[in-house]
């Protein structure tokens, strides 16, 4: 009988194991592909930077040494209090290439927006003397104080969002940057650069990087890569695992969106940041205006979510040339004390200092933004479905993350009224019920008479005979089913992943019951099949 429930592959069963990695490529293919279509491809390469200066100089030189030559490194530095900004300077005037900025502390997201908009050609950058012509006489003088201007660079300035951005281009590479400012085109459908690519700049990645991003990354939204760990000056973690060993991913190829969240699904994680682990198409960033949010802790996870929501294809490529590096005092803060940036100042006085105590307090602050901004795009999301489907899988995730706001007694934000207003999506994936549909399957009810017959329970005219009369119930069940909720589509039950035992649904539908109900169903037309198939059931 075992023989009989080998064939899985037309069951209709879904796990983790089973998801299709299509059009996976061979890495000898790459060098003659870069060579015929690839060489021209150009890519913006963002880097935010914040009190990194024994580090900058290892990110920066691991970029400008790529093989492909095609990019422009965007040092973006969020007020740094250590060299940071002098060390992107000096590689500004070594390499035309590269395009610092600088703002008053608002965040990593808020950097790499600095470099998203500009890339698209969407921030209005002007000289100092345009600059002060646009702005009024009050407001230039409040802002006089913060313009800096430095020898041999020229100086740009665009205020948006309440702040400053300063830009800072070396003489040699001011015709480039102003020809990104106001790109040459017509219908604002094609953005400057052809792909994005987010490194940290307490990072660096391998030689060859942006080549073999380039060749996995064609005929896909976004290609999500592998990495490696570099523990510097901390003892290493052998039980820290990578993103693909805790989503168990352990094949590559091209992947479709559906799928993947299946993983979140299937894993039970139910969340996705992005950043550092891969490269982006451009276009499908700059079409849906994806930016990261602003001003809060953890704003990769935003991010994330919505960039897998607006893909179709995902390459899953598990060879890592990216290496992140572990540090005492780097934004996750391993094995150390959490240091507040200064824009959070004002919070931490609430806290009285308690640098560790506001960090747990942010992490809630970014639960609740990112579950809010979720539920905003799926709202007006075009894809129904795909909306639905993103707003149901990822937004308890964090609701349940901020339910923490519980355990504060001080709450400068006012977290709590904020979460009681996420509360009715909290449970969203809290019901049961599960189990109980699969077992109401047609396959799992034929499964348990083929069972019975197989154990000599039941005759073979018993056994047809109780089949149909299964079969013609659950028909005008099914029936009548469509009409009700036709006629009441919001009481339509969700997804069997939607319930909280979904796991062990799937298990059952793994069981000999429901493969032999399935397999039934499959020969039930092909007599001499069907006549095979009772006889091995007893055999």
């Amino acid at each position: 009988m075992n023989n009989l429930c080998n064939n899985k592959e037309n069951h209709n069963l879904k796990d983790i194991s089973n998801i299709s990695y299509k059009e996976a490529k061979n890495p000898k293919d790459m060098e003659q592909t870069y060579i015929a279509t690839l060489q021209t491809k150009s890519i913006a390469v963002i880097v935010p930077v914040y009190n990194v200066a024994p580090y900058l100089k290892q990110c920066i030189e691991s970029i400008l040494s790529q093989s492909h030559t095609n990019f422009r490194l965007f040092l973006c530095d969020d007020e740094s209090s250590d060299e940071s900004l002098q060390i992107a300077l000096e590689y500004a005037k070594q390499d035309s290439r590269v395009f610092v900025f600088s703002q008053k502390n608002a965040g990593q997201g808020s950097a790499r927006n600095i470099g998203i908009l500009t890339a698209g050609g969407r921030l209005n950058f002007q000289n100092k003397e345009e600059f002060q012509q646009s702005l009024d006489e009050e407001s230039f003088e409040n802002l006089k104080s913060e313009i800096e201007e430095f020898k041999n660079f020229k100086s740009y300035f665009c205020y948006t969002d309440k702040k400053l951005l300063k830009a800072f281009i070396y003489q040699e590479a001011i015709k480039d940057f102003e020809r990104i400012l106001n790109p040459n085109t017509q219908t604002q459908e094609t953005p400057n650069f052809d792909y994005l690519c987010f490194i940290d700049s307490d990072d660096f990645i391998k030689p060859n990087t942006f080549k073999n991003y380039l060749y996995y990354i064609q005929g896909v939204d976004f290609l999500y890569s592998g990495f490696e760990y570099f523990f510097d000056g901390v003892e290493k973690d052998e039980n820290l695992k990578t993103h693909f060993q805790n989503y168990r991913i352990t094949k590559e190829g091209v992947i479709s969106d559906k799928d993947f969240i299946f993983i979140n699904i299937y894993t039970g994680i139910r969340s996705f940041c992005f950043v550092y682990q891969g490269m982006i198409n451009h276009s499908l960033i700059y079409k849906n205006k994806l930016l990261y949010p602003s001003d809060i802790y953890a704003e990769d996870l935003l991010f994330g979510v919505l960039l897998v929501g607006i893909s179709s294809r995902i390459y899953v490529l598990q060879k890592a040339f990216y290496v992140y590096r572990i540090r005492t005092s780097s934004s996750c803060a391993y094995q150390s004390q959490y240091k507040a940036p200064p824009r959070f100042n004002n919070i931490l006085e609430s806290f009285n200092g308690d640098c560790n105590l506001l960090k747990e307090y942010l992490r809630v602050q970014s639960s609740i933004v990112t579950a809010q901004k979720i539920l905003a795009w799926a709202n007006n999301y075009k894809d129904r479905e795909k909306a639905n489907s993103i707003k149901r899988v990822f937004v308890p995730t964090y609701c349940k993350r901020a339910k923490v706001i519980l355990n504060f007694s001080i709450d400068p934000l006012n977290l709590k009224k904020q979460f009681y207003a996420l509360r009715p999506y909290l449970n969203i994936t809290e019901k049961t019920g599960a189990i109980k549909r699969v077992k109401n399957q047609l396959s799992y009810k034929i499964g348990l008479k083929l069972m019975d017959y197989a154990n000599n329970h039941i005759g073979i005219k018993t056994l047809i005979l109780k089949i149909a009369l299964i079969a013609t119930i659950h028909k005008i069940k099914l029936g009548f089913s469509k009409l009700y909720f036709i006629a009441n589509p919001k009481r339509k039950p969700p997804a069997l992943e939607d319930y909280k035992d979904f796991k062990e649904a799937f298990e059952l539908k793994n069981q000999e019951v429901y493969q032999l109900g399935c397999k039934f169903l499959q020969m039930r037309f092909a007599l001499r099949g069907f006549k095979h198939f009772l006889l091995e059931l007893r055999r």
